[in-house]
């Protein structure tokens, strides 16, 4: 019989990944904006445009949220 994974991909065996998983999403996030930001690729209304769309925006529409 095979051993139970360590860890799991959908979070079903350990419900803190899921918090792990989202913050480490908000961190990298934030540094590929600053990047881009820091090479003047975008401005800081569209750093945070972006954020909000990415994030917060897709919920929003992939669940029909108000």
């Amino acid at each position: 019989m095979k051993a139970p994974p360590d860890h799991s991909t959908d979070a079903y065996r350990l419900p803190e990944l899921y918090l792990i998983g989202a913050a480490q999403f908000r961190h990298s996030l934030r540094r590929m904006l600053d990047a881009w930001r820091a090479d003047n690729a975008i401005g800081t209304a569209d750093a945070a445009r972006l954020a909000e769309r990415v994030c917060a925006g897709t919920a929003r529409r992939v669940y029909a949220l108000a």
